[in-house]
């Protein structure tokens, strides 16, 4: 089942994609220190009322593909920002996923489009949780959806789950759930802990708490580290002792990096490398939600130590390598949003050595009867970009929206 129509915020007011450049110039948002500038940055309404989105993405051509939490994916018409105003649409496709658990942070979770894609086939997956209360996991379906010219809109042609993680759990937390695919054609997909099942992450032989890899068809990536294991989860374990891993993507020259969710304090940024241990949770920087020591190690033999450590934790979400011009000062940067600090934090790569974190202390500015009304930033969910280099968030909740980037003053 599908909707077809304008956005709410359009039955208000044409579609905005220009604002009064002098009004922008005028409003002072923030100054960070970034690359010897200063910048001002504003967060602008363009989708109002997307409830609970989970993950956003950009294709080729200028739309944008937005996972419900409920099971319902939302993409938008094409945004052409350099032409005249125009209306914006968005279709909403109910996935009709089976078993599709939603409870706590359980549902649908993120969606990847594959590089078999092209303008009028789309081949997709997500990832969600699937199962019940007594036994849950992150699972993956791979779907096919084709552009009906007739109706002018996206039809879903075919739906089948091609992995499933093992074993279920029986807490609705710490699904991961993130998907990116590598320059092979292989998929990764990170996997949670389960919270409950923390030790879990240092056993190969189960799926929590990792980074596991497959091909398109869901069967194991021949060259795994542990592809000639006699256990069959084993067989799709790239890396392991990850916590609930939440933002993923391939940085230049095919790096992979992950980030994810410490106790409180130890949020992390990773450099994945094959059968590497991650080492949660016998190594973390974090504590327990109690105050009580996790563990009594900052380093241990044959664990490898994140490349940014987070404490006090910012609850990093989303995650962007942001390889664009159009913003020049984040050229070669990982894009994080943050779901407890409410900001985008940016981490060059410009040196490996030195991996640094600005952030970027935005302002939500919304326009209602020619009058601008600065709102306080919500919790922010994840992050993408155009192939024009157009920066875009979600925001989190049941009243979220999609929210623009823009920069308002820059000074040398």
């Amino acid at each position: 089942m599908f909707t077809n129509q304008p956005t709410k915020a359009n039955t208000r007011m044409v579609f905005c994609m220009k604002i009064n450049s002098l009004l922008l110039m005028c409003l002072l948002v923030m100054n960070i220190s970034y690359a010897q500038s200063t910048a001002s940055y504003g967060l602008y309404p363009l989708i109002e009322e997307i409830p609970n989105p989970m993950a956003i993405k950009s294709d080729q051509e200028g739309r944008l593909w937005i996972t419900r939490k409920t099971g319902e994916l939302v993409i938008t018409s094409r945004l052409d920002l350099y032409q005249a105003e125009q209306a914006l649409t968005q279709q909403t496709i109910d996935l009709d996923l089976a078993d599709l658990y939603v409870a706590g942070q359980g549902g649908l979770i993120d969606v990847l489009l594959l590089d078999s894609s092209d303008a009028e086939t789309k081949q997709l997956m997500v990832s969600y949780a699937k199962g019940n209360e007594a036994a849950n996991a992150t699972a993956v379906s791979l779907l096919e959806l084709s552009w009906n010219k007739a109706e002018n809109s996206w039809q879903l042609n075919d739906s089948r789950v091609v992995f499933i993680n093992a074993p279920t759990k029986s807490s609705p937390v710490h699904y991961g759930g993130r998907l990116v695919q590598l320059g092979d054609g292989t998929i990764l997909l990170t996997t949670g802990d389960g919270f409950d099942w923390r030790e879990a992450a240092q056993d190969t032989s189960s799926g929590l708490g990792k980074v596991m890899r497959f091909n398109v068809d869901g069967s194991p990536a021949s060259d795994n580290p542990f592809i000639d294991s006699t256990h069959p989860i084993k067989r799709y374990v790239y890396s392991f002792g990850h916590r609930n891993p939440q933002g993923l993507v391939i940085g230049q020259g095919g790096q992979i990096w992950e980030h994810e969710h410490g106790p409180a304090g130890g949020d992390e940024i990773n450099l994945i490398t094959a059968g590497t241990n991650y080492g949660w949770p016998v190594v973390t920087q974090g504590k327990d939600y109690s105050g009580a020591l996790i563990t009594p190690f900052d380093t241990y033999p044959e664990m490898q130590l994140p490349q940014v450590n987070w404490t006090p934790s910012i609850a990093p979400s989303g995650m962007y390598f942001y390889e664009h011009t159009l913003f020049s000062e984040f050229t070669n940067t990982l894009l994080v949003t943050s779901l407890v600090a409410k900001t985008i934090h940016v981490t060059s790569l410009n040196d490996l050595s030195n991996v640094d974190t600005v952030d970027l202390d935005t302002q939500v500015f919304r326009i209602q009867q020619n009058d601008v009304i600065q709102l306080e930033v919500p919790r922010l969910r994840d992050i993408t970009a155009l192939p024009t280099g157009e920066i875009f968030v979600i925001s989190d909740g049941d009243n979220g929206e999609v929210l623009q980037l823009k920069k308002l003053r820059l000074q040398q």
